[in-house]
């Protein structure tokens, strides 16, 4: 194995390893509590509602299955598709960056009253960290493996490639354009054309 195959190799596994990590990171951030908020409705006395990453930053679910879903057309594609769809990639780890951070950025008002329409007024508010931190995380690990994907890290031979077919090499045996009566005489012949 070469340097270059052996590094191409890792860079397989790095991209594997990234985007399953980062999805997994995305969308497990998105689980745990991010807001607790203390609200009134108008005819309500003070309530608490805890409100999920799903809530704060509904995307982020999608983006993560995005993320999965981009890493197998990674794997069944090459070239410059391969190379566009690095691109996405990274695409898909800020989108993914960017609502982890606006999901707790601000206190998520639209998303309270989701989830409590009589809600009129926020009181109080607090963050849980944990969940955004993960999903950030996450969105790191996808954006790099995109950056790898685009950097021609990725060694896959891609979908269909085990099918093509390769010119053999000039001189070689089985060189050159085949016809149909040549295959014809080889049948004739008792013989497989195939081979």
């Amino acid at each position: 194995m070469t340097a270059r195959a052996g590094s191409r190799s890792r860079g397989t596994v790095v991209v594997v390893a990234g985007v399953v990590l980062g999805a997994a990171l995305v969308a497990g951030g998105a689980l745990p509590t991010w807001w607790t908020l203390q609200w009134q409705g108008a005819v309500t006395a003070a309530q608490l509602t805890s409100l999920t990453g799903r809530q704060s930053a509904p995307a982020l679910l999608p983006l993560a299955l995005a993320a999965v879903a981009g890493l197998a057309a990674v794997a069944a594609s090459r070239g410059v598709a391969r190379r566009l769809l690095g691109a996405l990639l990274m695409l898909v780890g800020v989108l993914s960056g960017w609502a982890a951070v606006s999901g707790i950025s601000d206190r998520p008002v639209s998303a309270l009253r989701d989830a409590q329409p009589q809600a009129q007024q926020v009181l109080s508010g607090s963050r849980n960290l944990i969940g955004p931190a993960l999903s950030l995380t996450g969105a790191a690990l996808v954006l790099l493996a995109g950056a790898a994907v685009l950097a021609g890290l990725f060694a896959g031979r891609g979908m269909g490639s085990r099918f093509s077919r390769h010119q053999p090499e000039p001189g070689a045996a089985g060189s050159g354009p085949v016809q149909d009566a040549d295959l014809w005489k080889r049948l004739d012949a008792g013989e497989d054309p195939t081979a």
